[in-house]
């Protein structure tokens, strides 16, 4: 029943599928290897031609596998992949969807080399070309400096504005007409601050004609005759976006033009019995409060008369007024940063000349200027009153810096006082000009 000797021989030599034998598990192991390796290499042949059935992904970021090594190289040197206008954000839920199927691709097929991971630097948009060369406004022809958004229909060489209520037109005709009619006497909101106006008013021993300008119509004792008008956006939104497209010609860092429902304007005018009042300049700052001021402008054609210093003046009585301490919204300009340090470092003499010999400290110093304390300590160390090495002055006036740190080294309840007190005087001349003109708060009329 065993069968022969040849049977028996020849089931040694071939043994059944089912024995347990050391070569039969090799053999098995060597045949699913195999077929393992035809299914990944059937399925990356497979993820690879859906890939390219589907097309280059969009710009995101991740390079795909299918992208040429040329581009590859490219976003890891440059580090740099900015999405075109219409592409999908990095965070969007298809860009993830994107990410992950480019991810899988590349891993797929460079297990061992996967691409260098690019990086990500956020870049400002590109300024856009000027495109409004000059301004014509009132008696006065102005060059512009930077691009403004006035709508593209009035994106021409030239704009005419007018100097009462800053409506903008095409042609001087249509300016011409305009001003024949526009009846705003003054800015539309409160006076909240007079310098000088009442003898102006009141004085008729020479009084102006319809050609008299306001800059040579002066007070009896030689002063410029200026009201300060406090303008709320969200009554008069039309002026106060009118002023700050107008702002954007001569301002390279403004963004606000539009959006001004939450800011109060604060306009400075010259008084002339029989033109009214015209705009000179202006500041504006959030409500609530946020910084002492955020925008400031003094027109091109009422510079070099100490505008901008007055307009300073103006913003830190009103903080003085709340008791609230603060500082301009960064970034400065060259011109506003010079403006502000010369403000802040006379404020400060001053505090520290007539506390002297006893002294001052920090802390009081804040409360008294309503100047924050980043911009103090900037002052003291010009002074070499304090030793802050932490302090980098010019990032403290230009970008804010590290302005409320205290681990700087300097107590605010330590007393800060000069030991020459003629170095204070120095410093308060060199600081004051001839045309400042004094901000009495006598003068102020305004409910915070």
């Amino acid at each position: 029943g065993g069968g022969g000797p040849e049977q028996q021989q020849q089931q040694q030599q071939h043994p059944p599928p089912n024995s347990s034998s050391p070569v039969s598990e090799l053999a098995h192991a060597t045949t699913t290897t195999t077929h393992a390796a035809a299914a990944a290499a059937h399925a990356t042949t497979t993820h690879a031609a859906a890939a390219a059935a589907a097309g280059p992904l969009p710009a995101t970021g991740v390079p795909s596998s299918s992208s040429p090594a040329r581009d590859d190289h490219h976003v890891a040197v440059e580090g740099v992949r900015t999405p075109s206008p219409g592409i999908m954000a990095d965070n969007s839920p298809s860009a993830e969807r994107h990410h992950t199927g480019a991810a899988a691709t590349t891993a797929t097929t460079t297990a061992h080399h996967p691409p260098p991971a690019p990086t990500y630097q956020h870049h400002h948009p590109p300024p856009k070309v000027k495109t409004i060369l000059s301004l014509e406004m009132g008696r006065y022809e102005v060059d512009t400096w930077y691009y403004s958004p006035y709508p593209a229909e009035y994106q021409s060489s030239s704009l005419y504005v007018c100097e009462r209520c800053f409506k903008y037109m095409k042609t001087r005709d249509a300016l011409h007409a305009h001003c024949a009619v526009c009846n705003l006497w003054h800015p539309p909101g409160d006076e909240i601050y007079r310098h000088n106006t009442e003898p102006l008013v009141a004085s008729t021993t020479n009084p102006p004609t319809a050609t008299t300008s306001s800059e040579s119509y002066l007070a009896p004792d030689g002063r410029r005759a200026l009201s300060l008008f406090e303008v709320n956006g969200k009554k008069n939104p039309v002026y106060c976006q009118n002023i700050c497209l107008l702002a954007k010609l001569f301002l390279d860092h403004k963004t606000l033009c539009y959006d001004v429902a939450s800011f109060y304007f604060y306009v400075l005018c010259e008084f002339d019995v029989a033109s009214g009042y015209r705009v000179v300049g202006y500041f504006s700052k959030e409500s609530p409060n946020t910084h002492t001021m955020s925008c400031l402008l003094v027109l091109p054609q009422h510079q070099k008369k100490r505008y901008g210093r007055l307009l300073i003046s103006l913003a830190y009585l009103l903080a003085r007024k709340t008791r609230f301490i603060g500082t301009p919204e960064r970034p400065l300009s060259d011109l506003g940063y010079v403006s502000f340090l010369s403000y802040w470092t006379k404020a400060v003499c001053e505090e520290l000349q007539a506390t002297h010999p006893k002294g001052i400290t920090i802390h009081d110093l804040c409360h008294r200027t309503c100047i924050r304390r980043g911009d103090v300590l900037v002052v003291l160390r010009n002074l070499g009153l304090v030793t802050a090495s932490a302090i980098d002055a010019h990032d403290v006036c230009v970008n804010g810096g590290a302005t409320e740190a205290k681990n700087d080294g300097v107590n605010d309840r330590d007393l800060i006082a000069a030991k020459d007190v003629s170095l204070l005087r120095h410093h308060i001349e060199q600081h004051t000009h001839p045309l400042d003109i004094e901000v009495d708060v006598q003068n102020l009329r305004w409910r915070c």
